[in-house]
């Protein structure tokens, strides 16, 4: 950054380590650096002046939150690492709620009015995945079956709520009525529940019937 520095009291001023003569000289130090001037009034009496100036840190903005919408959802976005914020959509809000997908551009000036390099940080949207089962709803009991789940999104990973296993095929036993909830995420973290429903029929009960011992034949053999 460049700032101005002006030496007055005098009628002339040299200032050292340069060829500026002018009152006024622009400045752009990169560490702290001290400046001399030696002016002179109309009577030729010299006197010198020193200012230093400091090269203070820009401040370093932060932005903490999802980077994806997900169906037509929201995402909260909070600011920390200086005192004001300047969006590029216009907003000055340290935390705000986010509900149009794009690209924004924040800068923030702290409290020594210095102001961040600018922020770049991008909102895409997405959907869930849509789960699906497409098997049995009715099994025996004491039947073991394999539930197989689908998604319409490639990469979805699934969570079978009842016992936290994963995977999108899981082998039940059939002890009573079943409900599996199954949670299934995008790789971009957007999420949807499916509850598979089994009902569990009954095994029959099976007879036989008739006598349990007969004679012999009495013909010959």
């Amino acid at each position: 950054s460049s700032t101005i520095l002006t030496a007055s009291g005098a009628n002339s001023f040299q200032w050292l380590g340069t060829e500026e003569t002018a009152s006024n000289i622009i400045v752009s130090p990169v560490t702290e650096q001290a400046y001399k001037v030696i002016g002179t009034d109309v009577f030729g009496c010299i006197a010198e002046a020193e200012h230093t100036v400091k090269v203070l840190p820009r401040p370093n903005v932060n932005v903490l939150g999802d980077e994806v919408i997900c169906n037509g959802g929201s995402v909260k976005w909070q600011l920390s690492g200086a005192e004001t914020y300047y969006w590029s959509d216009g907003s000055n809000e340290a935390e705000r709620t986010i509900t149009q997908a794009g690209t924004y551009i924040i800068k923030g000036v702290d409290a020594n009015n210095c102001e961040s390099l600018p922020v770049e940080k991008t909102l895409i949207e997405s959907k869930s995945p849509v789960i699906e089962y497409s098997g049995i709803t009715e099994a025996c009991l004491g039947e073991e079956y394999m539930v197989n789940l689908t998604s319409d999104i490639v990469g979805t990973e699934y969570l079978w709520l009842d016992d936290n296993t994963t995977g999108n095929r899981k082998d039940i036993l059939v002890e009573s009525d079943l409900i599996l909830s199954v949670q299934g995420k995008s790789p971009l973290g957007c999420e949807s529940v499916i509850q598979v429903n089994l009902k569990a029929k009954p095994t029959p009960i099976v007879y036989i019937s008739g006598p349990k011992s007969i004679c012999a034949s009495s013909e010959a053999p």
